[in-house]
């Protein structure tokens, strides 16, 4: 079977072609691959030199910017699941700092019966009113981490039923 019907890879067909001219070839048929090799190569050259070219790079990208299309980004559910635990977390952490102070408060009003005034627990409680409705917004308000966090959170609220009343309607 000849070379040319033989499914050969490029690089087998370079090396053949190296050990023919070095090895078998006459000078006259080294004479003539050589002219061949050099004529090829002028043409790969002058290939790249049009493809690499700065000018014409930046003219295909004016091009390319036209036909540019946006595609939108799809969260994969992997990501979603790690979102949603961090502002779990995120959740759990605010919310543990008011029950903290909520605590801590409650210490010091049973150390030197001084009670906070009602306007720093309000605020306190408004704080956590907008960090529950921040839950839903983000969609963690459905989770039972959500519930029971809420749940320690108005309990701490109840401590202080003497100073603020309404606490007391807190279920």
């Amino acid at each position: 079977m000849p070379l040319e019907k033989q499914n050969l890879l490029p690089t087998t067909k370079e090396l053949l072609t190296v050990l023919y001219r070095d090895y078998m070839c006459d000078d006259i048929e080294k004479k003539k691959l050589n002219e061949i090799l050099n004529e090829n190569e002028i043409k790969y050259q002058n290939y790249m030199r049009e493809k690499y070219n700065p000018d014409n790079i930046f003219k295909n990208r004016e091009k390319t910017k036209e036909n540019a299309e946006i595609i939108a980004y799809k969260e994969s559910f992997f990501s979603k699941i790690i979102r949603r635990i961090k502002k779990q977390n995120e959740f759990v952490e605010e919310t543990s700092v008011i029950v903290d102070k909520l605590l801590d408060w409650k210490l010091e009003c049973l150390v030197t019966n001084k009670k906070p005034s009602r306007e720093a627990i309000e605020h306190e409680y408004f704080k956590f009113f907008k960090l529950a409705q921040k839950g839903k917004e983000d969609g963690i308000a459905d989770g039972y981490l959500f519930y029971k966090q809420g749940r320690v959170v108005i309990e701490a609220f109840k401590l202080f039923e003497d100073v603020v009343p309404e606490f007391e309607r807190l279920k």
